[in-house]
């Protein structure tokens, strides 16, 4: 238990009026009563007689009034240094103090609250001040986490719903920052983070001169966010212009553009607001979608030298969405801003988990039509440390969620040169059931290549898990089909044999792989390496079983195919049988026979009876997934679980519907009106709704050709981002 004593300063005290005077009032009582000359002799009187009553009198008499006055405010001091309150919890990690302007205010439960606001996930304010009398800051105590990993995201759940404000002139801002360079933290957007970046401004202005060196991604995918930024920007610099007012040269600002070139806006830093607002706001749009964002760190390190020598400090602020496309430079721009001593800050991508791309939307403003665009954002790790499976899923399949960490080279040249990271959260990334400071544990290996390699060679069970990862991403097979054309489905079926060979080949090597690697995973220290592991099993298990299911309704199909009844319906589509996700349990024998009985009175669906070999799976797999949901809870790796558990690893032929391709006839086709069904009609009036719009896309698209072609109008360009 910690002890907290506080006392009461009249400098940070804001009083109000009917206090204040309450507080004169008694003053001036204290001040009658404690001078009242009757007031010695009321008092020796007690004890002595009229002689003793004298004595007192002519003592006072004798003693000089400054002298009294003197002995009287250093009792006053002495009492009021007498009175503290203490307050018994649990020590926070992230510690915020707040300036009270009631002191009816001032209770024990305000008094917690203060205490325990946390760092880095604040709210924020767009028109509160971020400098100079009101920062929006948060005090940092000792973290036990922040020591032992630096590269951490500071996220919770709960927030403050204002941010805290400080008076500038009472708050040390030395203490702000400790514990948290090289960290990833999180704040509310782009705003959050300049604001963010400012207190890291101001606290380096009271020690040293500084010049901060912006980099900005001058791709089309940042231009929104470019706005957001200059939006905040004439705030922040005005309030600094006041900070630095007198001192024009003790902050400088510098602005570059970056892409495949990088162009500097800003012929020299210079203090002029104005100059950097329209730096900023003339950013050229590089139309390239190449970002050689280690090019430019290096590059700003090389320029900025010489102010370096003259005493500036200099702080590189980097705003970009991507993981940049020259990784062959970081080594080289890592090694100039530690060699110049120049922190780097980011203000960069959430990594997805084990991917290299996130697909981003983009409305062609023209025709309003979405595109979904490749952006480079990760891996989180220096490499790819997770594999792509098969999955007959799509829930599987197209899931992308977030690594919880920035792209692995912008953390590892933040971390390393003492900046701070700032996730953007990505809304293309799910983060559902992910809870980012339970990441703390699963930090990515933020070491030299050199160095990786040797960690992975000390464990056979990394080497498997890489081997598996490896071989998913220079494998030629694609992902199951699960639905397909009742006209021609024997070719498809024949078609799909060499992709499900491939498939059952590379899950067989996968197993077999890990499971001589499964003692070499008892000795695994890493949370992160126990969780790759033990999720890569269960899931090459569960979809081995998958596949070995699907593999009779596949031959059934082709010997003997199946005629669609419905009459709405022209395709055929494996689909997951209720009560065979890996989650449900097996059944008693007992219960199995109940089953069966049920099943041919209703003449509903029946899981196939498996084989040894895919019971065996289905058995293994619960229990490698179940206890990753056991033991990584909050985490990716206990998502992508939870989804394979929920999953049915058996499966059933359903008539479905396909888009035929042109020329082929419809089922509604082939009757007349008259003779058609109410769901057949219905099913018509919709199709040809779709068919009637995708008619007027394609005639607007040719409309625009047309009038391009006339120069009339400019060729609307997809852009590269």
């Amino acid at each position: 238990m910690v002890s907290f004593h506080m006392v009461a300063t009249p400098q940070y005290v804001s009083i109000p009026p009917s206090v204040e005077k309450d507080v004169l009032r008694r003053q001036d009582e204290t001040f009658d009563s404690v001078m009242h000359p009757s007031w010695p002799l009321r008092q020796q009187d007690c004890s002595g007689g009229e002689e003793s009553r004298l004595v007192g009198l002519r003592l006072l008499e004798q003693i000089p009034a400054y002298a009294v006055s003197l002995i009287v405010h250093v009792a006053v001091l002495l009492a009021c240094s007498a009175i503290y309150l203490t307050v018994d919890f649990e020590p926070p990690e992230l510690v915020a103090t707040t300036i009270v302007d009631d002191l009816d205010e001032l209770d024990e439960e305000l008094l917690l609250q203060d205490l325990t606001q946390e760092l880095d996930a604040w709210r924020v304010d767009p028109d509160a001040p971020v400098t100079t009398n009101a920062i929006t800051v948060a005090e940092t105590a000792t973290s036990r986490q922040i020591q032992e990993k630096q590269l951490t995201p500071l996220v919770e759940d709960e927030v403050p719903p204002e941010p805290v404000s400080f008076g500038d002139e009472d708050v040390d801002l030395t203490e702000i920052i400790e514990g948290v360079q090289g960290a990833v933290v999180q704040t509310e957007g782009d705003v959050g983070s300049v604001d963010r970046i400012t207190m890291e401004i101001v606290h380096r202005l009271r020690e040293k001169k500084l010049v901060v060196a912006w980099l900005m991604d001058a791709s089309e995918s940042l231009r929104t966010r470019r706005e957001q930024v200059i939006s905040r920007f004439e705030r922040v610099y005005k309030e600094l212009d006041e900070l630095a007012e007198d001192h024009e040269d003790r902050l400088l600002t510098s602005i570059t553009a970056f892409g495949q070139q990088s162009v500097v806006m800003t012929d020299e830093p210079t203090a002029d607001r104005k100059v950097i607002q329209q730096a900023v706001q003339e950013i050229p749009l590089d139309e390239s979608g190449v970002e050689n964002v280690f090019t430019a760190i290096r590059a700003a390190a090389l320029d900025h030298r010489g102010l370096a020598r003259k005493g500036y400090e200099v702080m590189i602020v980097l705003l970009t969405d991507e993981c940049g496309n020259d990784f062959e430079m970081l080594e080289d721009a890592l090694q100039q801003v530690k060699h110049n001593k120049m922190p780097v800050f980011v203000m960069g991508p959430m990594a997805p988990f084990g991917r290299h791309e996130v697909k981003v939307p983009w409305t062609d403003p023209e025709t309003k039509e979405v595109h979904y665009l490749p952006v480079e954002r990760g891996p989180e790790s220096i490499r790819f440390e997770y594999p792509t499976l098969p999955s007959w899923n799509e829930a599987l399949r197209d899931t992308a969620l977030s690594s919880g960490f920035g792209s692995y080279g912008l953390a590892h040249i933040t971390r390393e040169s003492g900046g701070i990271y700032f996730l953007h959260q990505d809304r293309n990334l799910s983060d559902a059931g992910i809870d980012f400071s339970t990441m703390l544990d699963y930090s990515p290996d933020y070491v030299s290549t050199t160095e990786y390699m040797t960690l992975i060679r000390q464990n056979p069970a990394r080497q498997a898990v890489l081997a598996a990862t490896d071989a998913s991403r220079t494998a030629s097979w694609e992902q199951p089909r699960t639905k397909f054309l009742a006209s021609g489905i024997q070719f498809d079926i024949r078609d799909d044999q060499d992709t499900l060979m491939k498939i059952a080949k590379f899950l067989d090597d996968g197993i077999e792989e890990l499971r001589s690697a499964e003692e070499a995973r008892g000795h695994e220290d890493s949370q992160r390496w126990r969780a790759h592991y033990d999720l890569l099993m269960g899931r090459l298990l569960a979809n081995r079983a998958r596949l070995n299911n699907t593999i009779p309704l596949l031959n059934e199909m082709y010997t003997k195919p199946k005629v669609c009844r419905d009459g709405t319906t022209n395709a055929w589509e494996l689909v997951g049988l209720k009560g065979s996700a890996l989650r449900d349990e097996p059944k008693k024998d007992s219960e199995t026979a109940d089953s069966e009985t049920a099943v041919e009175a209703s003449g509903n669906e029946q899981t196939q009876p498996l084989t040894d070999q895919d019971q065996g799976d289905v058995v293994a797999a619960r229990v490698y997934l179940q206890r990753v949901e056991a033991e990584h809870p909050g985490t990716p790796w206990s998502t992508l679980a939870r989804l394979e558990l929920d999953a049915a690893v058996d499966f059933k032929w359903q008539e479905a519907f396909i888009v035929p391709p042109a020329g082929e006839k419809l089922p509604w086709d082939k009757k007349p009106w008259k003779e058609l069904s109410n769901k057949q009609k219905e099913a018509k009036r919709k199709f040809e709704r779709f068919q009637q719009e995708k008619t007027k896309r394609v005639e607007k698209k040719e409309e625009q050709a047309r009038e391009v072609e006339a120069g009339e109008k400019k060729k609307t360009r997809i852009p590269k981002l």
